[in-house]
């Protein structure tokens, strides 16, 4: 068996004290700073997603369930001021696409 003289060891001991642990540290601490980040980001869509929907509809689930809009050029708006067509309130009771 091969045993290193106290020389190498301490080499090896000053490497690793001042080498090593320090990388491993900064690993250490990108890795929580991401996760940390990574967990942040998620909790604040999954409430923006979960908040419902902001006076215009704006945000939130139920798309199809959305009140009154109005199809334009532009898009589709969503307002409680906006009014639907009879044609419009028969095919969104019967779950259908305006086209």
């Amino acid at each position: 068996m091969f045993v290193k003289p106290p020389e190498v060891l301490t080499r090896d001991r000053l490497l690793g004290m001042y080498e090593t642990k320090p990388v491993l540290q900064k690993l250490k601490v990108t890795l929580v700073g991401s996760g940390v980040t990574l967990l942040a980001a998620s909790v604040l869509l999954f409430g923006l997603i979960s908040a419902g929907t902001d006076e215009n509809g704006m945000y939130g689930r139920g798309a199809s369930s959305r009140g009154p809009r109005q199809v334009t050029p532009d898009g589709i708006i969503f307002s409680k001021q906006v009014s639907t067509t009879p044609y419009e309130t028969e095919h969104l009771s019967a779950g259908g696409v305006l086209a």
